[in-house]
């Protein structure tokens, strides 16, 4: 049986900007709320992860049970920036009168920062394809036999492995396609800059 390529997807979303612009400072805050499902999120693998982009439908005779969240769905994503030009130099607040060398010392300091705070991507659990039911690169899925989750996340235990079990020989496995998250994102970017006059 050869794999359906067909799908179908759906995808909502939020976004809300606040900007405060004042001499001399730049704020923004960007928040995003998405959700984006389908029931492939790539043909061929193109832009999607390898499992769930080359892999066709689980059982292409039930081709619903492989609805669930995009590859690439994101839920929520908040980003801060800033650009706040230091009030000092000829001008400014401080050493205002400086001129000449005083002034390229003192003058045109610059500091920036970006935050970034955003959910993981979602991900499938995968089991061996013990019996030969998938009809391209032999991917299943694991039976769900437990609670996945463990409360406090960490490094070393991200997800309750005891809740995923092997399927037996010849069965489609029970869990559904990208029930859980990877880690997200929490970083900020921190620049100091000098600007030159020439």
């Amino acid at each position: 049986i050869n794999s359906d390529w067909h799908g179908y997807s759906n995808y909502n979303a939020l976004n809300a900007k606040l900007e405060h612009r004042a001499r001399g400072a730049l704020v923004t805050l960007a928040y995003t709320w998405a959700k984006s499902t389908d029931s492939k999120s790539a043909a061929a693998g193109i832009g999607a992860s390898g499992f769930n982009g080359w892999q066709g439908f689980l059982n292409n005779h039930d081709p619903a049970r492989d609805h669930g969240l995009s590859d690439f769905d994101v839920d929520h994503r908040l980003v801060g920036s800033f650009v706040y030009n230091l009030p000092f130099g000829n001008g400014e607040k401080f050493a205002g009168d400086a001129t000449g060398v005083k002034n390229a010392v003192v003058g045109g300091w610059q500091v920036n920062g970006i935050y970034t705070w955003q959910h993981g991507f979602p991900i499938t659990i995968q089991a061996s394809d013990l019996g030969g039911l998938n009809d391209t690169f032999g991917s299943n899925r694991a039976d769900l036999v437990g609670d996945p989750d463990v409360g406090d996340q960490t490094v070393e235990r991200w997800f309750n492995t005891q809740a995923f079990a092997q399927p037996g020989f010849g069965q489609f496995g029970t869990s559904g396609r990208n029930i859980l998250r990877g880690p997200g994102i929490n970083n900020f970017d921190f620049s100091l800059f000098k600007n030159f006059e020439l």
